[in-house]
């Protein structure tokens, strides 16, 4: 993958992050079906496109100058998400599965992306 598409690539990860972030907030207190769902789907997609994109992000980082402005720019993208909104998520999630006990898809759903979202933070 050429630099400027990841770097590309990469920042809007960043932005989808946090929307997503946004969108998960209210998670903890709402019990909207329509809204959990359509979180559930965005965060889906999200945790695909990080499972693509950020391994590629973290080979450049490691084997590229620094001294590249583009990869100085992927670098911060990607500690950015590694250290703060992949976390992030995963604190919002587990907080939120407490209040869809009683919802076993949801549930079910939120644990899947729990999980995913752990996994993809332990190997970056």
């Amino acid at each position: 993958m050429h630099l400027n598409e990841l770097a590309s690539l990469i920042r809007t990860l960043v932005d989808d992050y946090e929307k997503l972030i946004d969108q998960g907030k209210i998670l903890k207190s709402l019990y909207d079906k329509e809204q959990v769902d359509l979180f559930i789907s965005e965060a889906s997609k999200l945790l695909d496109s990080s499972a693509r994109i950020l391994p590629e992000a973290k080979l450049v980082v490691s084997t590229h100058s620094l001294e590249d402005v583009t990869v100085k720019h992927i670098s911060v993208y990607y500690r950015m998400l590694k250290l703060i909104s992949i976390r992030y998520i995963v604190d919002l999630l587990e907080e939120a599965l407490p209040v869809y006990q009683g919802m076993p898809e949801v549930l079910s759903e939120l644990q899947r992306l729990l999980a995913g979202f752990k996994k993809l933070e332990d190997t970056l």
